[in-house]
């Protein structure tokens, strides 16, 4: 050492050395601290405040807490129970009979849920008006854009296929205004549909068409006493009810901005929402509509009934209603459909008649 330095160029083993001492002396510093802070515990201070105003606001303030979590949460709220969606399936049944004024006669036409119905795998159709065309295949007028001819130039072309058909290449008059207009003679179904809904024709009494709906519902990861999986229907014990499982067509589309009338008049797309809002605990009283008897009337009403498990479950009506289609929607507003039906009369024994109906339905 000179004057606590090192002498590298002169004395290597000392160098080393001193360099070993190094290392040892930080390790013990290095265990010396890890001891020091094992040997050590803390602890938070705690100050006594002599002050009843104080005492007494955390004492309610405990107790507040307390009410709220165990009154209000667990108990009122039922907090402690297990919530899961619901998950099931509805089925549709509609009947009832209505009808129009034919224009023709003046006379009313009949028509019952078989003309007037259509299922599908995610909804029902119910006409509320209608456009009918009788039509049988042979030669015609055309009566769309594409099929207008003028008398001077024939622009029909013939085997040329337009909207209504194949044409024949013949400029005809109109049979409603042979001086003004002209088309082309068409094959195909005829006549044509019109291309303006004048002649639509509303349903009387569509309104009071009967919807039934039943309705399978789950509650995926909800078990009773014997492991099985909880189901929940409004089929069993019960019978066809107003106001449960059955409702009128004007009942159930309705909504709050829009009356019957309204939306019968265009057509809507409407989807029906079916909440459950279900308390599996036993004994509890749930409300249930019920035949009441009074004096010689029998009317419905809602009755609470005691009740557990799944039995205690019920959809929440009236239904919450929404409307899928635009009805300010400049571009086909509303909602239509067409579908034909066959009619087992014909014209002549080869040209059967079928009948096209433009449908408004909900």
């Amino acid at each position: 050492r000179d004057e606590g330095k090192v002498s590298i160029s002169s004395n290597t083993h000392t160098h080393i050395n001193t360099h070993a001492l190094t290392r040892a002396h930080a390790r013990a510093l290095i265990t010396s601290g890890k001891m020091d802070s094992l040997g050590q515990y803390t602890t938070p201070k705690q100050v006594l405040i002599k002050s009843k105003s104080l005492g007494v606001l955390y004492y309610f303030l405990v107790l507040l807490i307390s009410f709220y979590i165990v009154g209000f949460l667990l108990y009122k709220e039922n907090g402690y129970q297990k919530s899961v969606p619901a998950e099931g399936v509805l089925a549709i049944k509609v009947k009832g009979t209505a009808a129009t004024n034919e224009t023709e006669t003046g006379e009313k036409r009949v028509y019952d849920a078989n003309d007037l119905v259509q299922y599908s795998s995610d909804g029902v159709f119910v006409a509320t008006r209608l456009v009918k065309t009788m039509q049988a295949k042979g030669t015609c007028l055309g009566v769309s854009k594409d099929e207008v001819c003028s008398k001077g130039k024939n622009t029909c072309v013939k085997g040329s296929y337009s909207r209504n058909g194949r044409q024949t290449g013949k400029c005809l008059p109109s049979t409603s205004d042979p001086n003004s207009a002209h088309f082309c003679e068409i094959k195909g179904w005829c006549p044509p549909e019109a291309e303006e809904d004048d002649d639509v024709l509303p349903l009387e009494n569509v309104g009071n068409f009967t919807v039934f709906i039943r309705m399978n519902v789950k509650f995926p990861g909800m078990y009773n006493e014997n492991g099985e999986e909880m189901r929940w229907d409004n089929a069993n014990g019960t019978e066809p009810r107003m106001g449960w499982n059955l409702f009128s067509l004007e009942n159930i589309t309705q909504t709050d901005d829009k009356n019957f009338t309204e939306i019968s008049t265009y057509g809507s797309d409407q989807m029906l929402n079916v909440y459950f809002d279900c308390n599996l605990d036993e004994g509890v009283k749930v409300p249930k509509p019920q035949s009441v008897l009074n004096g010689d009337n029998e009317t419905l009403a809602t009755v609470a009934i005691e009740e557990g498990g799944v039995q205690t479950c019920s959809p929440e009506i009236p239904f919450v209603i929404d409307r899928v289609d635009n009805p300010l929607a400049e571009l086909s507003s509303g909602y239509n459909t067409r579908w034909i039906s066959a009619v087992n009369h014909f014209t002549t024994p080869n040209a059967k008649l079928t009948n096209m109906t433009n449908m408004f339905p909900l």
